[in-house]
């Protein structure tokens, strides 16, 4: 039929012309647009699914966070700079320090024997270094009576980018 409209279409006039043309634009829409229309809609769908895994990984570090709140275990966590930037309640009371705000930072270092501060830097180094998991006995100080005590800990890394790692740890003798 559209070769009959072709071969005739100086005798359909007008009518002719437009159908002839707009079969060359659909042939035109087929060919070039819509190609990329359904790739325009595949980089959508994609966008918005890596929105949506975005959402979840921000959700899950959210709730990794929170509970180590929880936890019953001393836990805290370092950055690359050997900061604490978060501690757990579980924690708190194993040192004997006042407060989160008191531990942040360097402040943990109260906790550490005087004779381990050294040593415990040069491991930090080591293990930022090298990330890798750590475990090991580690010996703190209650900051309020300067009693010693023996925790086995276990380090690892938990965030490649900002370069956290998490410390667990499970008293040993008191």
């Amino acid at each position: 039929m559209i070769k009959w409209i072709l071969d005739h279409k100086e005798d359909l006039g007008w009518a002719g012309a437009a159908i002839v043309g707009f079969w060359k634009a659909w042939v035109f829409i087929a060919k070039k647009i819509k190609p990329v229309v359904r790739l325009a809609k595949r980089v959508a769908v994609v966008s918005d699914r890596v929105d949506e895994l975005e959402n979840k990984v921000e959700i899950v570090e959210k709730r990794q966070f929170a509970l180590i709140y929880v936890d019953t275990r001393p836990i805290f966590i370092m950055n690359k700079k050997n900061e604490v930037t978060h501690v757990n309640t579980a924690w708190l009371e194993m040192t004997e320090m006042q407060s989160e705000r008191e531990a942040l930072g360097f402040g943990y270092l109260q906790a550490i024997p005087e004779e381990d501060k050294e040593m415990m830097m040069d491991r930090s180094e080591i293990f930022l270094e090298h990330p890798s998991a750590f475990s090991g006995n580690v010996r703190f100080k209650k900051v309020k009576t300067g009693k010693i005590i023996t925790v086995h800990c276990r380090s690892e890394l938990i965030n490649q980018n900002e370069m956290l790692y998490e410390t667990v740890g499970i008293l040993k003798e008191t």
